[in-house]
């Protein structure tokens, strides 16, 4: 898939929002307390979070300044490990967080979320297939 300005764009505020809500469940959960095990997972992921959102923020960020002159230097590969990265770091303090309330809806949010990434992976390849 050929890199742009418009993908690197939004991999930029894809980034950029994932570090916020890293950051709101850290400055929730510092205001409240991680005091059981499931909100001390949610605190540890979302702090991790926080800088593995910035590192994918920060290696996007050179390529929209430097323009398509530096395209031939950018990596999908690490582009989507370092957001892989993200996602999964934040979906296992979100999860965290419904778990504390109700690990029915924790297990619910769970397959909801395998469900969203099963379907959203087969329509990306069948977009790319064509």
């Amino acid at each position: 898939m050929p890199v742009s300005e418009s993908m690197l764009t939004q991999m930029r505020g894809v980034a950029i929002a994932g570090a916020g809500l890293c950051t709101a469940i850290v400055l929730l959960l510092v205001q409240t307390g991680a005091s059981s095990m499931p909100l001390l997972v949610a605190l540890c992921a979302a702090a991790l979070g926080i800088p593995a959102w910035l590192i994918a923020w920060q290696y996007v960020q050179p390529y929209i300044v430097m323009g398509a002159r530096s395209y031939a230097h950018f990596s999908l590969r690490v582009a989507g490990f370092l957001g892989l990265i993200g996602m999964l770091l934040l979906f296992v303090a979100l999860a965290s967080l419904v778990w504390q309330l109700s690990k029915f809806v924790a297990l619910v949010f769970i397959v909801g979320c395998a469900i969203a990434a099963i379907f959203a992976r087969l329509h990306i390849r069948s977009v790319l297939s064509r």
